[in-house]
């Protein structure tokens, strides 16, 4: 499975939650929607990481 494709799911299963947890700190969609996002680019880079570390 590919890391977009896992990606994607974590995304689907926990985006709301995530989103929701942003915002209970922030207290601002906006920001709430932007630390959602950097959250999923982090999780993708490192899922990157990982598949070039360990599965080849």
């Amino acid at each position: 499975m590919s890391t977009e494709l896992i990606l994607e799911r974590l995304m689907r299963e926990y985006g709301d939650s995530v989103f929701r947890m942003c915002f209970l700190y922030l207290k601002d969609y906006h920001l709430a929607e932007d630390a959602t996002q950097g959250t999923f680019m982090k999780a993708m880079k490192k899922l990157k990481d990982y598949f070039e570390l360990h599965i080849k």
